[in-house]
């Protein structure tokens, strides 16, 4: 399996969980709990690769920015220039 469908694989999964605590009512320790846990996924996935050091960083960065990218679309602020600057876990 690619390396980057794996990130994929596991951002989608962590979206998935991430909608359900959103329709629940947000429970941020649960939330962070997730994101570390697919994190951890995506790094062990990485660490069993057969990769230079450069590219293991490049690949745990990667996956970091999917992971993140998923809690900017459920719950990021965006400015008119559509940047990010801060988080909404409670509203709509």
């Amino acid at each position: 399996m690619k390396i980057e469908t794996f990130i994929n694989n596991e951002a989608k999964k962590y979206q998935k969980k991430a909608i359900t605590n959103k329709k629940k009512g947000v429970n941020l320790d649960k939330l962070e709990k997730l994101f570390m846990q697919h994190k951890r996924n995506c790094e062990d996935f990485i660490e069993k690769q057969n990769l230079m050091y450069a590219e293991k960083c490049k690949y745990k960065n990667l996956a970091e920015s999917a992971l993140q990218r998923v809690d900017d679309i459920l719950f990021g602020c965006f400015n008119d220039k559509g940047v990010c600057i801060g988080y909404n876990f409670y509203g709509k």
